[in-house]
């Protein structure tokens, strides 16, 4: 059905008669991609999931072939689906970076069309054609990709995301987010989520998610414009070289 430049589409077959549905609707426009690709694929989500198995699968085989870019969470380096995921996707062709930024499933073809996930359904696609609204999905995703970095996993990756994993969390905490949102929110597991706050909250020396938000923003750990009232904003050298505990957040 399609409906002012919108349509529904099913990301899982309905019924076992059906199993082509994603492939027969996504596949055919990533075969006919000419210029670029661009794809979200936050973690946790299946909707994203399906579609990082099938961008790499579909992509044309033509040459000169379409720029494909994939953006996924910080997490996806430590996560071996994930790794799978990424390597099958540069043979592809294809780049990938992460990012610590939320962001939903999200899959742009030459700007010209685009797939999101339908709210109310996990195994629902909607796509969108309406040249304006798909022109700012991909400049969203212009934000996100220069915000990224490249996708590496192992130790290496570990130290280059691990700052700014945290700050991303010390900030949802300051914004009284949930334990599950926020591991909703950055690819996480719940269990590796809480392992995290946990270990925010012993280094900060705080008892509470209350407490650890006014300590992180007071030290400016947040990434927030603002310390907290009356203090001057700190970078993680200033609070190292006060001998803060806080620098520990900040030590690899």
């Amino acid at each position: 059905m399609r409906e002012r430049g919108t349509a529904r589409v099913a990301l899982t077959a309905p019924t076992p008669a059906d199993p082509g549905t994603v492939r027969a609707v996504v596949g055919d426009r990533l075969r006919r991609a000419r210029r670029e690709v661009l794809l979200c694929c936050p973690g946790g989500d299946p909707t994203a999931a399906a579609l990082a198995e099938l961008v790499p699968a579909e992509l044309p085989r033509t040459e000169p072939a379409p720029r494909t870019r994939i953006v996924r969470q910080h997490p996806a380096r430590f996560h071996l689906p994930a790794q799978r995921q990424a390597r099958a996707a540069a043979r592809a062709g294809a780049e990938v970076r992460t990012t610590g930024e939320s962001y939903g499933p999200l899959l742009v073809i030459d700007r010209e069309s685009a797939f999101l996930a339908e709210r109310g359904r996990p195994d629902g696609l909607v796509l969108v054609t309406q040249p304006s609204v798909v022109g700012h999905l991909a400049d969203s995703f212009e934000t996100l990709w220069h915000r990224g970095a490249a996708f590496h996993s192992g130790p290496a990756a570990a130290r280059a995301v691990s700052d700014e994993l945290r700050t991303v969390i010390l900030r949802l905490l300051a914004d009284g987010l949930k334990d599950e949102t926020i591991a909703r929110r950055l690819g996480l597991s719940l269990r590796n989520c809480r392992r995290h706050i946990a270990g925010l909250y012993s280094t900060l020396g705080a008892d509470s998610r209350f407490q650890a938000g006014v300590l992180a923003e007071r030290h400016g750990l947040t990434g927030n414009a603002t310390a907290a009232a009356g203090e001057p904003r700190q970078t993680s050298r200033d609070v190292a070289q006060n001998n803060d505990p806080a620098r520990l957040l900040f030590d690899h």
